[in-house]
């Protein structure tokens, strides 16, 4: 999904799905990265597409339902022609040829009409949707969730790679950022943000458990979680934890 794939300030064309706000923000964000959103663009173009199915299933379902109405009323009235001679024969016996002559055609417009409403019922119930909630939802919103899980998967790949260049970025003076933590290279702080980003995004699509654990790990294996940690919450916001480490000092009054 692109801004070209759906403008933000046209009109929603017709069986098209909104991504939503928290999803059109990170893909920006990704965007931005130069990430990789072939995945998650693909899957929410079958999204899109198997709802323009779904919709067309619908609507000749509709459209059927719609036929049988006036089928059942020329059904009704086929009956209603017919059945005066059927009671008749119940209370009389068979009438004379010249009225059985009479009622052939009723009987053969009755058995028409019979036909169109057992065909149109049959057509009902053979386009009958599967049935749908939350525990299995329609192809279009699985496409969907599966469009917004690679989206979220581009942007832990993401946090992992940048994970591996801040280690990259310590790695080089080890030493002396250990012992001056000041000394880091305004870079690193430049990166964090982004993950924080990521991270922040990454939650308001309800995967709040995915960018900052990969990009924590990486960092903790290699050994550069002291001197991370203080500088990622005040990316993040945590303020309180960030002057509680001394990487932010209190303000003095």
């Amino acid at each position: 999904m692109s801004e070209k794939t759906v403008p933000q300030s046209a009109p929603r064309p017709r069986n098209t799905i909104d991504p939503g706000a928290s999803y059109v923000a990170l893909h920006q964000a990704l965007s931005r990265l130069a990430c990789d959103l072939r995945k998650p663009d693909s899957l929410f173009r079958k999204a899109e597409e198997s709802l323009a199915e779904e919709t067309s299933e619908q609507e000749k379902l509709a459209a059927l339902k719609r036929d049988l109405i006036p089928a059942r009323r020329a059904l009704d009235e086929a009956e209603g022609a017919y059945y005066w001679y059927a009671r008749a024969i119940s209370a009389a016996g068979p009438p004379p040829y010249a009225v059985r002559a009479i009622a052939e055609p009723l009987d053969a417009a009755l058995k028409v009409e019979q036909r169109k409403v057992a065909l149109l019922n049959r057509n009902v119930e053979a386009n009958q949707p599967e049935f749908f909630n939350a525990a299995n939802p329609p192809p279009h919103m699985k496409l969907r969730l599966a469009a917004e899980e690679a989206l979220i998967e581009a942007a832990q790949k993401r946090a992992a790679a940048t994970a591996h260049e801040v280690c990259a970025l310590l790695e080089e003076d080890e030493d002396l950022y250990r012992e001056h933590p000041d000394r880091i290279p305004s870079v690193v702080d430049e990166v964090i943000a982004q993950v924080a980003e990521l991270q922040t995004l990454a939650m308001r699509l309800n995967f709040p458990r995915v960018v900052e654990p990969t990009f924590v790990g990486i960092i903790a294996e290699s050994g550069f979680k002291g001197l991370i940690d203080s500088r990622l919450d005040l990316a993040l916001g945590r303020r309180a934890t960030a002057i509680g480490s001394g990487a932010v000092r209190k303000a003095v009054i």
